[in-house]
C-alpha cells in the first residue's frame, strides 16, 4: 500500500510539473505573439483597446456585415472618444444607433472614409500573399502588414525604406491588384528579440522532484527490509 501511495504521488509531481511546463510554454509562446504584434503593428493598440468595451468588437462587425459604405473604426483612449470611418454619410445615422449602447461609455465622432472596411480586408488577403515567399520577405526587409484603423488604410512595415525595395513593392502591390494610394509603407527599424530569463520556477519544480523522489525510494528501500 505504501510503496502504491509513494509510487502515485511521484507521478502527481512529474505530471503537475509537465503541466506547468506546458502552460509556461504557451503563455510564453502567447507572450512572444504579443511582442510581435507590439513590434510589427503599432496601431494594435486601437484594436486592443476596443477590446476593453464588452461587446464593441462584436458590435463593428455586425456594422460591417450590414454596413457596406462602413470604413472601420478607432478608439481614442485618452479622451475615449471613438472615431467611425464611413463612406456614405447617410449611414451614419445607422451606425449611430448599433452604437447607441456604448454611448454611455465613449463618445463617437464620424471621419469621413475613403474605402469600405470590406475593401480594406479584401486587400489585405491579397497582400498576404508576399509573406509566403521568405526570400521576397528577406530581401525586402517586409515585416507587417495591417488595416490602420486610424487612418483609413493599409499599411506595410519594411525595416528600411530603401528607394528601389519600396518602389518594386509598390509595383508588386499594384499587380496584385490593390491601389497604391490605399497602402501606406513605413520603416520599423531592425526588430531586435530580448533573451527569455531563466525559468526559475520550473528549474526549482524539478529539483524538488529530484529529491523527493531520492527521500521516497530510500525510504522504500528501507521499510521493505524491515527492523534489523
Amino acid at each position: 500500500m505504501d510503496l502504491k501511495f509513494g509510487i502515485a504521488l511521484l507521478v502527481m509531481i512529474i505530471f503537475s510539473n509537465s503541466v506547468y511546463a506546458s502552460n509556461l510554454s504557451l503563455m510564453n509562446a502567447t507572450q512572444d505573439n504579443l511582442t510581435a504584434f507590439t513590434y510589427a503593428s503599432p496601431v494594435k493598440k486601437a484594436a486592443i483597446t476596443l477590446n476593453r468595451y464588452i461587446g464593441l468588437r462584436e458590435v463593428e462587425f455586425t456594422i460591417n456585415d450590414n454596413i457596406p459604405t462602413f470604413g472601420g473604426m478607432y478608439l481614442n483612449e485618452s479622451t475615449s472618444t471613438l472615431y467611425v470611418y464611413v463612406i456614405a454619410e447617410e449611414d451614419a445615422e445607422k451606425i449611430s444607433e448599433l452604437l447607441s449602447p456604448y454611448k454611455d461609455e465613449v463618445t463617437i465622432q464620424f471621419l469621413e472614409g475613403k474605402y469600405t472596411f470590406k475593401e480594406m480586408m479584401e486587400w489585405k488577403r491579397r497582400l498576404e500573399v508576399l509573406f509566403e515567399d521568405r526570400t521576397l520577405v528577406d530581401s525586402r526587409g517586409i515585416r507587417f502588414l495591417d488595416i490602420d484603423d486610424t487612418k483609413n488604410i493599409l499599411i506595410v512595415g519594411l525595416e528600411t525604406l530603401d528607394e528601389s525595395k519600396t518602389e518594386q513593392l509598390k509595383q508588386q502591390i499594384q499587380t496584385l491588384g490593390v491601389p497604391s494610394e490605399a497602402v501606406e509603407i513605413v520603416e520599423t527599424g531592425p526588430i531586435i528579440l530580448l533573451p527569455k530569463r531563466p525559468d526559475y520556477i520550473k528549474i526549482i519544480l524539478a529539483v524538488i522532484a529530484i529529491i523527493f523522489t531520492t527521500i521516497l525510494l530510500g525510504y522504500l528501500k528501507l521499510k521493505a527490509k524491515g527492523p534489523s
